[in-house]
């Protein structure tokens, strides 16, 4: 299983949607089987039709990983120009 070998704080929506803590193999493969493949497409599915289709607990899912991705720094403008300016330095 994916979520086994990654940390949970370590989600990016290119990940598979089977590396989601609370994604069991059963969902995840209904999940896949309906074209969802990754965490940002799950992400990107109406919260009524994720609950409608796979019960309310999904919610609590969805709503952990959404906070995972949303707490991954990424590179500011600031970052990219302090790497810039390191390399002339």
């Amino acid at each position: 299983h994916p979520a086994a070998h990654m940390k949970e704080n370590t989600l990016r929506t290119n990940y598979p949607v089977t590396a989601m803590p609370g994604i069991g193999r059963r969902t995840g493969q209904l999940l896949e089987h309906a074209g969802i493949k990754t965490i940002g497409q799950f992400l990107a599915l109406p919260e009524l039709l994720l609950s409608s289709t796979f019960g309310p607990s999904v919610l609590a899912v969805r709503q952990r990983a959404q906070s995972l991705v949303e707490h991954q720094r990424t590179p500011g403008a600031y970052d990219i120009f302090q790497n810039i300016f390191s390399i002339f330095a």
